[in-house]
């Protein structure tokens, strides 16, 4: 009767999962058009020369003599990393299509909208549907890992709440659904949280973590880098609470070798970062004719193209107040209103206005989940604000990952709304322990009051 019990339950979750993953499939159509989507889909087609004619080497030498960049496409190659292209590449030859769909070249920002179209750095449409597509579907296998991160904080109420609200946000879904780097992002940053969660459970619990967990922590990383290489903010994170969980036991076991037991997790923590810069490499041809040097000319290029980004939109660079309030208005309390072209302004209006653009929460329901949110901060550091029986490493752990996230967002002058899509999982996990410590406490006052009650009742 119990296993009966189970599956009927089961079936609920996956019928809850297919229903919002069906939701974000539909939406596809509907949005509006993003020229980084042309230069993903024009990058794919590293997945014919690599893997299909078996060209690596063709992708590997991005520089000239004089150490300039041969082409702009070379110098795409390294600073966005390369898994979805892959990914994009892969759905196209799975999809039949031709080649004449593939734009002519990557997007130039210099040149309007309608030269670009004209000049044919654009997909067809054909293309572009199947690369949303494959975009989508890593998408909603996030709101499994999401799911899965609820439950492992509240069982089945909040997996709901949270799965809820982050596949029915309207950031995620605009975002997410694009052929661009947001949902592998969003997808193994969650997992790379999931897995260093488990992690720390385990060695909570059991005095040591199954070294399965480890290398799926470690595989994850890798393909969160590859995916997009702001990513690192989930790696740091999900090490970074790995390393205070440890810090924490030992010192509240009294441990005698405490200085062994952090030097042991040091070096598990470097080899693992060091495997996870490997898969990076492995998966990054532009990488292979000179890492290191090639890493650096990654890590400059990506500085300048910053600075030179920051004085083109000087005019809408943030302050530092205004960072700090962006940081819980951008997931819940403003629209989405990213659009890059004058050409696009209609059409993104259009799916807004549509039943596919998710839940517009407006500044009320907005400021209500920012505040649940705080809460659910509060309640994860103060044992006494939640259900008994949970891990307080978990909790614990959830805040430490979330500060490298709030650290960049709070550091990035451009307030870009994509750039905020990695806080809406986090502070959507927030917005469920709130809610749960809540009803605990409610729970709890209406238990004491009745309690009392009895106590004033007469004896008879």
């Amino acid at each position: 009767m119990a296993a009966l019990k189970f599956s009927r339950f089961l079936w609920l979750d996956g019928a809850w999962w297919l229903a919002l993953a069906l939701y974000l499939f539909l939406g596809i159509p509907y949005i509006d058009y993003h020229a980084d989507e042309n230069n993903h889909i024009f990058l794919s087609r590293d997945t014919i020369i690599a893997f299909i004619d078996n060209r690596p080497d063709e992708l590997t030498h991005i520089l000239d003599e004089n150490g300039d960049f041969r082409t702009f496409t070379d110098q795409l190659r390294l600073i966005d990393a390369p898994l979805h292209a892959y990914i994009i590449g892969f759905a196209w030859h799975i999809s039949g299509l031709p080649e004449s769909q593939f734009p002519r070249g990557s997007w130039r920002w210099s040149q309007p909208f309608a030269v670009n179209m004209n000049d044919g750095r654009i997909p067809g449409e054909a293309l572009l549907y199947v690369a949303r597509l494959a975009s989508t579907t890593l998408l909603a296998l996030s709101v499994v890992v999401i799911f899965a991160l609820g439950w492992l904080f509240g069982g089945r109420p909040l997996a709901v709440i949270a799965s809820g609200l982050y596949a029915l946000n309207p950031m995620t879904l605009q975002h997410g659904r694009r052929a661009m780097h947001e949902a592998p992002l969003l997808l193994f940053g969650l997992l790379t949280l999931t897995f260093a969660l488990l992690i720390v459970q385990q060695r909570e619990r059991e005095g040591r973590a199954h070294w399965l967990r480890w290398v799926a922590l470690t595989v994850c990383g890798g393909l969160i880098l590859a995916s997009k290489h702001t990513g690192l903010v989930f790696v740091g994170g999900a090490l970074a609470l790995i390393f205070v969980n440890e810090l924490v036991l030992a010192f509240r076991l009294r441990a005698r070798h405490v200085v062994r037991l952090l030097i042991t997790l040091g070096l598990k923590l470097a080899a693992s970062g060091l495997v996870m810069l490997v898969i990076l490499i492995a998966l990054s041809p532009s990488l292979w004719a000179d890492p290191v040097k090639h890493l650096a000319e990654l890590i400059d290029t990506r500085a300048r193209t910053t600075d030179v980004q920051n004085k083109i939109y000087v005019e809408t660079t943030s302050t530092l107040p205004q960072r700090m309030a962006l940081f819980f208005d951008m997931p819940f309390r403003l629209p989405v209103n990213e659009w890059w072209h004058a050409e696009m302004v209609e059409v993104n209006a259009a799916y807004r206005a549509s039943i596919w653009s998710g839940v517009q929460f407006g500044p009320l329901i907005g400021l209500l989940l920012n505040l649940l949110a705080a809460w659910g901060i509060t309640a994860a550091l103060w044992p006494r604000l939640r259900p008994p029986g949970r891990s307080t490493a978990l909790y614990v752990g959830l805040v430490v990952a979330l500060l490298p996230i709030a650290a960049m967002l709070i550091l990035n002058r451009l307030p870009w709304q994509r750039h905020y899509l990695t806080i809406v999982p986090m502070l959507t996990l927030f917005v469920g322990i709130g809610a749960q410590s809540l009803v605990y406490l409610a729970a709890q006052a209406l238990q004491k009051s009745r309690a009392a009650s009895t106590e004033l009742l007469p004896n008879r």
